[in-house]
């Protein structure tokens, strides 16, 4: 059973699959909720059948090698990571998706229907909901930018369900493994190779088990889907060897995840499926019997040959990894426990890679409920925030960024400079404030532009070409009541909560002049586009 009162959904919104779960206070444990299929794990793949109707699922993957493959949509989750898709209030400026309720869907809007599938679709959800609004926290990778962290939280909103917390991936992942371990004193390495991106992690805990990162790495574009990939068009090139296909498809063709030509879409989805399902045979066995064409064509693949197709791959992790520990300042035999997370790190090679690169680790990596590690863990943090809304969570995180305010001052030249004042450090642990006193740069001035930067850099002043401008000045604004002269002090404070949300706020020391922002992040959907998601999403939910 649950808590009745205040029930409280994970989820883990994945490139390749999503997963729900919910915290059972009797046995003190989370488990996942299993779908309308009775599986634990959903494929975040959605097919557009028409303007009114989109399906979500294996259904949806099915499609890929089918002639409506066009419609079918997979790894949005990797074009929500990718800020420069995207216009400042929103707008995705990628390959346009297929209409769906009068509008084009988006990366958002997209993963807003795989929500709604794990949630509104899902019988065992509704029954445990029993006519109460949704409310969850949901994952999200660990390097996302602030910009994806926001379209992630927009997309669960639009789907109609409450966001009361977010974590990152490896953190939930962390809590799962704290279920059943014993983590007192203990430094661990999440290493969470997921099917679209890469987190990795380092966590000591103390002696009451309470967590801290100490550093975090990752990459939003590598992951299991990569592997596919490269896998694909090795399958591709011995089966066009031996049909002597038409065809031309290069490497680069089984990169895409838009392709416009149908042609070249259902090749490589085709043999994108066929991959997979030889990357899962050669898990348990050393080769696998690859047939096509109705038997027309048969070869064998091998384990080998597929660690060779994927090998630099892995050593990309393995570079994250040892940047990670740089960055906590650790040698690799301080890890006393490595946490194999996501569907990815199944892979036999990743483990023997791992051990053998570090030599120290023989023994100590361990499978962790790859494919529902991250679901559970951000049930067990909602169990947290049901029953301690306010208090510390079981891990102390860090920020991955560092947040500035725009400055200007008058150089030696009698030149306006402009620079980034940094508030916020990375690394330092969340939740984070940062505030300081600045004044007005001319005379007669009625408000004070506040422009926030990010930034990866722990210096307390550095150039704007260092930084990327993330919160649009225009509609920030701290206003005086009246014209204040030159020299007039202000104060400016920047607040990260847990998740690493941003909020700003700034007073003015000359009057009663006061504002607490509304933040609008560069790249995320302003008011008027999340309305629109909400609508484009409910007429779904209506039907």
């Amino acid at each position: 059973m649950t808590n009745e009162n205040n029930i409280l959904l994970g989820i883990d919104l994945g490139t390749t699959f999503s997963c729900c779960a919910i915290y059972d206070v009797t046995t003190g444990k989370p488990h996942v909720v299993t779908n309308l299929e009775a599986m634990p794990t959903t494929p975040s793949a959605v097919y557009v059948q028409d303007d009114q109707h989109a399906i979500v699922g294996r259904d949806a993957l099915n499609r890929l090698g089918s002639g409506e493959a066009k419609k079918v949509i997979i790894c949005s989750k990797r074009l929500i990571a990718q800020d420069q898709l995207w216009s400042d209030d929103g707008k995705y400026l990628g390959t346009e998706y297929p209409v769906y309720n009068g509008m084009p869907l988006s990366p958002i809007t997209v993963a807003s229907l795989i929500i709604r599938k794990l949630v509104f679709e899902n019988p065992n959800v509704m029954n445990l909901l029993n006519g109460r609004k949704p409310r969850v926290v949901v994952t999200f990778p660990a390097h996302f930018s602030p910009a994806a962290k926001a379209r992630t939280r927009q997309a669960v909103e639009a789907a109609g369900v409450e966001v009361v917390g977010m974590i990152e991936e490896p953190i939930g992942a962390a809590l799962a493994y704290h279920v059943d371990a014993d983590c007192r004193n203990k430094t661990v390495l999440v290493y969470d190779f997921g099917g679209g991106t890469f987190d990795s992690t380092v966590i000591r805990y103390d002696a009451a088990e309470h967590g801290s990162v100490l550093a975090k790495m990752g990459d939003p574009l590598l992951g299991g889907a990569d592997c596919d990939n490269a896998f694909a068009f090795f399958l591709w090139e011995k089966y066009s060897s031996q049909k002597s296909a038409k065809q031309t498809l290069t490497a680069d063709d089984f990169k895409q995840s838009q392709i416009d030509d149908l042609a070249t879409l259902r090749t490589v989805g085709k043999f994108r499926k066929l991959a997979q399902e030889a990357k899962h045979g050669l898990t348990t066995q050393e080769s696998y019997e690859v047939v096509l064409d109705d038997g027309d064509v048969v070869f064998n693949v091998t384990r080998a040959e597929f660690d060779d197709c994927i090998k630099h791959l892995v050593k990309d992790t393995l570079d994250i990894v040892q940047a990670t520990l740089s960055e906590a300042r650790l040698e690799a035999s301080a890890i006393e426990e490595v946490l194999l997370v996501g569907g990815s790190s199944i892979m036999p090679c990743v483990k023997t890679t791992l051990e053998q690169t570090y030599p120290a680790w023989a023994g100590k990596c361990k499978l962790t409920d790859p494919h529902q590690a991250v679901a559970l863990g951000a049930a067990i943090w909602a169990n947290h925030l049901a029953n301690d809304p306010n208090g510390a969570g079981p891990v102390a995180n860090i920020t991955k960024f560092s947040y500035g305010v725009k400055c200007i001052r008058t150089n030696a030249e009698g030149n306006d400079e402009h620079y980034v004042n940094n508030l916020i450090f990375a690394g330092q642990k969340l939740k984070a404030v940062g505030r300081d006193r600045f004044f007005t740069h001319a005379a007669g001035q009625r408000n004070v532009a506040i422009c926030i930067y990010v930034s990866e850099s722990k210096e307390a002043e550095i150039g704007l070409d260092e930084a990327n401008e993330i919160v649009n000045p225009a509609s920030n604004l701290l206003e005086f009541e009246n014209a204040v002269p030159k020299g007039s002090e202000i104060e400016i404070s920047v607040a990260l909560d847990e998740a690493g949300m941003l909020e700003v706020s700034g007073k003015s020391l000359v009057d009663n002049g006061r504002c607490r922002f509304q933040l609008h992040v560069t790249g995320t959907l302003d008011a008027k586009g999340l309305d629109a998601a909400v609508r484009q999403i409910a007429a779904g939910n209506d039907r």
